[in-house]
């Protein structure tokens, strides 16, 4: 597992988000490279069943977005948001910080979940899709 924490001057209760790969292929590697507009989280390279998890806090306006570049072989490349302050707190009732987002990336697609367990699709591998709510 790979940890990355990022802080801002204020504090709030801190947001956490897990993406794991859980593509049926132990021989290759997920790359994934997550960023805001002020962080750049690095690049990993994540085997089956490892996750790359980062926490951080609200920006005092409320626009924190984080977005995700996930690659898999040659074929498989897909940006994606995984936190935006608008959306996912709303999703999983977390509206006052302390949430816990997770993601999936599997070989058909990039599944979303708030508790860990109970996960649904919300994105394909073709970029010219949108991500579902």
């Amino acid at each position: 597992m790979v940890d990355h924490e990022v802080n801002y001057f204020w504090e709030a209760k801190k947001d956490t988000v897990h993406v794991i790969n859980d593509i049926d292929d132990e021989s290759k590697s997920l790359v994934i490279q997550c960023k805001s507009k002020d962080d750049d989280l690095g690049e990993h390279y994540l085997r089956k069943g490892e996750e790359f998890k980062w926490r951080f806090r609200l920006q005092i306006f409320w626009h924190t977005l984080f977005f995700c570049r996930v690659r898999w072989e040659n074929n498989k490349n897909r940006m994606f948001d995984s936190f935006k302050f608008t959306k996912e707190p709303k999703l999983c009732n977390y509206l006052d910080g302390g949430g816990e987002y997770f993601w999936k990336v599997k070989l058909d697609g990039i599944y979303f979940s708030c508790n860990g367990t109970d996960y649904h699709k919300r994105c394909e591998w073709d970029q010219n899709i949108e991500c579902s709510d």
